[in-house]
């Protein structure tokens, strides 16, 4: 089975869901007799690592309505059982340059144990217009910036697609243009 098949959008989801519980409040098990709970989740055997306790350890997690209930090293009886042995637990890693954001690249950010990418770099030069094509449609969480060269590349007439390549690449802007392109930024 190759990669591809394996990382379906539901996987993808249920393992982004997972890495991010840890940014959620965790309650370690200390007495009592875990094994007797049913969780919605439990994820068994996998390396856990968490930087907030410094916990580095195979442990089981039970999850229940979303959240992380415990941590231990007992049994645990869930509605879905992941077996996460000879892999890590840990938060979701963030990638802060971005810049083709589409499934196939989520997928493989997935797969890295990406979790948000973000668009900081270059940015977009109409936010609004940037989140509403995502918002729903993808994978893994992102975010953008409204970036400079991209606005200025809009002002400016620039046939780039990505990159200036006309006018904004090899001139100043005029007082008029750089007054638009803040204007546009400040939106």
């Amino acid at each position: 089975m190759t990669a591809k098949q394996l990382l379906t959008p539901r996987v993808i989801a249920m393992l982004s869901i997972i890495s991010m519980l840890f940014f959620s409040s965790i309650t370690f098990v200390g007495t009592g007799n875990a094994t007797e709970e049913l969780y919605d989740v439990v994820v068994r055997n996998g390396r856990v690592m968490d930087p907030e306790s410094n916990l580095d350890a195979v442990r089981n997690l039970g999850i229940r309505s979303g959240k992380i209930q415990t941590i231990t090293t007992k049994s645990l009886k869930g509605r879905m059982v992941i077996d996460a042995k000879g892999l890590v637990v840990a938060p979701g890693f963030i990638d802060l340059h971005v810049h083709d954001m589409n499934d196939e690249h989520h997928r493989a950010q997935a797969m890295d144990g990406v979790t948000t990418a973000l668009e900081l770099e270059i940015g977009t030069a109409d936010i609004d217009q940037w989140y509403a094509e995502r918002e729903g449609k993808t994978l893994i969480n992102y975010g953008a910036s409204i970036g400079h060269v991209p606005v200025r590349m809009v002002v400016m007439k620039d046939p780039g697609t990505f990159v200036p390549s006309g006018d904004a690449a090899r001139r100043p802007a005029t007082e008029a243009e750089l007054a638009e392109i803040e204007r546009l930024i400040e939106l």
